[in-house]
């Protein structure tokens, strides 16, 4: 069985890999808190959807001044995100992980602590006991984000958020693909996990695929190119993690269709790393009682939409990127 270090570690080094696509993917934090890969599947808890749009770290359009650096169909893509369509969406998302396969079904309808359902566990209906152990981690995870403050959340993301660089690699009518640079800027005034986390970030390669038309992110991608070393508590040997998202027919919103991931290296005094995930995202429907029509993402919306795969060190931008 393995040792409750190496159970813990995963997934506090996601927490810190996951940054990128919390950022930078569609619908924040709502899509990768989902998956065992990240944080613990939970639901946006009620205070925040009643925060100023002022101080809501989920608005980019707090960020204006940092999009206007960017290049303009990044920064056109971000602000879609400030819609938050995943609050009127439902779905059904499975996790593979090592040890254990879950079908999870989400709505945002529902109060929030019944929001996410075990449907299904290893293959078999999910039993009575595990429906309730899920219920207890969902209202632990509610309770935990609710006291953070609005204002604190959008300080630290913004702190990141200035710390990104944009390389173009390909440009085509329907796409753009761009390698990330995260400069690596400690940000002495933020907590030591989000120091950790710009130190990962600026060693890793990452890359995205950008939608023009309508704005949203297809693809965000990240690897390591030789072990990274953050500070003396983190030591990777391997990253590789890959987000694919597809438009809802009909509409201008992205949803997760694919999310998998593997993270190998040592985290100091929670134990090794070594873990392999996947999830899958499908039946998408309009959540609200007055919906009538379901629609679900068309991953050809991707694969016409994609450019072909780059290395992300060949860039053939000739403009500057954003400083």
């Amino acid at each position: 069985m393995p040792k409750k270090a190496d159970l813990i570690a995963p997934k506090a080094l996601r927490l810190l890999t996951g940054y990128l696509v919390l950022g930078l993917a569609c619908h924040v934090s709502e899509c990768l808190g989902q998956t065992k890969a990240g944080a613990k599947a939970e639901a946006a808890p009620a205070a925040a959807q009643t925060v100023d749009p002022k101080t809501d770290p989920n608005n980019f359009a707090n960020y204006a001044d940092i999009l206007a650096k960017w290049p303009p169909e990044i920064a056109a893509a971000a602000l879609t995100l400030s819609e938050r369509p995943q609050e009127k969406w439902s779905w059904i998302y499975v996790n593979v992980n090592e040890d254990e396969t879950e079908e999870i079904r989400w709505d945002p309808s529902l109060p929030p602590a019944e929001r996410s359902v075990l449907l299904n566990k290893n293959g078999a209906p999910a039993t009575a006991k595990e429906k309730a152990a899920h219920a207890e981690k969902m209202e632990k995870s509610l309770n935990r984000r609710s006291t953070t403050p609005a204002a604190s959340r959008l300080a630290r993301t913004r702190a990141w958020l200035e710390t990104l660089e944009f390389h173009l690699v390909e440009d085509n009518a329907l796409s753009s693909t761009w390698r990330v640079v995260s400069r690596d800027e400690d940000f002495d005034d933020l907590p030591v996990r989000d120091r950790i986390r710009n130190r990962v970030l600026a060693e890793l390669k990452s890359r995205i695929v950008v939608s023009k038309s309508p704005p949203g992110f297809l693809e965000i991608s990240m690897k390591n190119d030789g072990d990274i070393r953050a500070y003396f508590s983190v030591h990777l040997r391997e990253v590789d993690i890959l987000l694919r998202n597809a438009r809802v027919p009909g509409t201008h919103h992205f949803f997760p269709i694919e999310l998998r991931g593997k993270v190998r290296g040592r985290y100091l005094l929670l134990g090794n790393i070594d873990t392999a995930w996947s999830t899958t995202f499908r039946d998408y429907e309009l959540a609200k009682p007055d919906a009538s029509n379901s629609a679900k993402p068309d991953a050809e919306d991707v694969n016409t939409t994609t450019t072909p795969s780059k290395i992300p060190g060949q860039t053939t931008d000739k403009r500057e990127p954003g400083k």
